[in-house]
């Protein structure tokens, strides 16, 4: 997702949440400067210090956690969001069918989970988005 303002302001405020190797969680306030390259850079500059190595996508993944964090209303679609809205859509399908046969399939679980998934989704959005 993208946000539709990146100008405006953001409801919750302007913050990133990364976690190291070790599950330690870290949160980068940025309330006092716009979002963008700027805010970036403060995070880029948290994670070496905190020896997180820093992904070439960081920009992305901001903008990806912010719209997941505040919603729909405030954010767009792009390609690879479609494709996985209509993957969890037919995996929750498949659950409510199994169950009602008596069955627990929790496809809708592995979804959420399946990390290839989440790649295809991010690439589809870089190139089509």
């Amino acid at each position: 997702m993208r946000l539709k303002d990146r100008n405006g302001p953001i409801p919750g405020g302007l913050w990133y949440q990364y976690s190291d190797d070790k599950g330690s969680t870290y949160r980068v306030n940025g309330m006092d400067i716009p979002l963008g390259t700027q805010f970036a850079n403060r995070v880029e500059s948290d994670m070496k210090v905190n020896n997180v190595s820093v992904p070439d996508n960081l920009v992305y993944l901001i903008e990806q956690q912010l719209c997941s964090r505040i919603g729909s209303q405030y954010c767009w679609q792009e390609a690879g969001d479609k494709v996985a809205n209509i993957i969890h859509s037919f995996a929750n399908l498949g659950d409510r069918v199994a169950a009602s046969l008596g069955v627990n399939t929790n496809l809708e679980q592995a979804a959420k989970g399946c990390s290839a998934c989440k790649k295809r989704r991010q690439v589809m959005n870089q190139a089509l988005g």
